[in-house]
């Protein structure tokens, strides 16, 4: 563990420790006449915590998948692939073959996540 996150927990523990503390005293002077303090001590509580649990950036990995479309002529063989566009969708006309001068649709739409650390190409 680093030497910053065993020093926040022993923060975080000490906090913990004055607030349970200040409850009891409170008890023990007001009874529990003075709920809004006790309500005032119990969010700053949880927001401590709340802020250490939440995620780190570099904690996160984010995947970045990229989406592929697929475009052939109703002709020919040609095939080409591009990246995703918005409002691509299956079976829409996209233009005219240039070797057949053909109808261009898309015929497939797919997703290619990324790939792993240690991972070959011809797998």
């Amino acid at each position: 563990m680093k030497k910053s996150k065993i020093l926040m927990n022993l923060v975080i523990t000490a906090i913990t420790f004055v607030v349970f503390l200040v409850f009891y005293l409170l008890y023990l002077k007001y009874g529990f006449k003075n709920f809004w303090l006790v309500y005032l001590l119990l969010i700053v509580l949880i927001v401590l915590f709340a802020l250490r649990t939440q995620p780190r950036e570099e904690m996160l990995e984010v995947e970045k998948y990229h989406t592929v479309t697929v475009i052939k002529c109703e002709n020919c063989d040609y095939k080409e692939e591009r990246k995703f566009q918005r409002g691509d969708y299956i079976f829409k006309q996209v233009g005219t073959c240039g070797k057949c001068s053909g109808n261009l649709y898309i015929d497939d739409i797919y997703v290619v996540p990324p790939r792993k650390m240690g991972e070959t190409k011809g797998r």
